[in-house]
């Protein structure tokens, strides 16, 4: 929140007021050790935040420093934390993919995603490719799955799309040639 405060001359000064609970204050600093370039045992870090965090993943992951909280782990935790987190965050993915802290995480799960976790992943985006379209960062999320991936995931993303696409397109031509009276005229009613 936002206050206005005046300095003896009338001036208007803002002062920010932002309440922050202690967790957050304990994974801030925790995060900020796992940003140091010269920390190189990183994982007891990790699993320390991914402890305090517990359950709370989904609570995290849509705020700005969660989403932070949890790129840092995906970078810098081990094997099985990468796949801890992302298989733990794998539903999330659309939605995150769409908001505006949350693309950030949803590209970091992608791209330190093992190939099995891009699969899973894989089946949750092809459903909702035209969702994901219609939002600039769901849009920019298919296209860096599309460049960070092997040549037959792009074949699958372009088919899938195509597919929906042209779904879309003569559904949408059909029912303009219903309100014009066009199907009766060429039996296709």
């Amino acid at each position: 929140t936002k206050t206005n405060n005046y300095t003896n001359d009338g001036k208007i000064v803002e002062k920010r007021r932002r309440e922050i609970d202690s967790v957050t204050l304990e994974l801030r600093k925790l995060y900020n050790k796992l940003m140091l370039k010269n920390n190189s045992n990183k994982a007891p870090l990790v699993e320390k935040i991914l402890s305090i965090i517990k359950d709370g993943f989904r609570e995290y992951a849509f705020k700005h420093d969660g989403c932070r909280f949890f790129q840092g782990c995906i970078k810098y935790g081990d094997k099985d934390q990468r796949k801890r987190i992302i298989t733990t965050l794998k539903e999330l993915v659309i939605e995150l993919a769409t908001k505006k802290y949350g693309i950030f995480l949803a590209l970091k799960m992608w791209k330190f995603g093992e190939k099995e976790q891009q699969d899973e992943l894989l089946k949750l985006i092809l459903p909702k490719l035209l969702l994901l379209n219609k939002s600039p960062s769901g849009e920019m999320f298919l296209n860096f799955v599309f460049l960070n991936s092997n040549n037959s995931i792009q074949e699958i993303l372009v088919s899938n799309y195509l597919r929906h696409q042209m779904k879309v397109n003569f559904e949408d031509l059909k029912k303009i040639a219903k309100e014009q009276g066009l199907l009766k005229k060429i039996n296709i009613a």
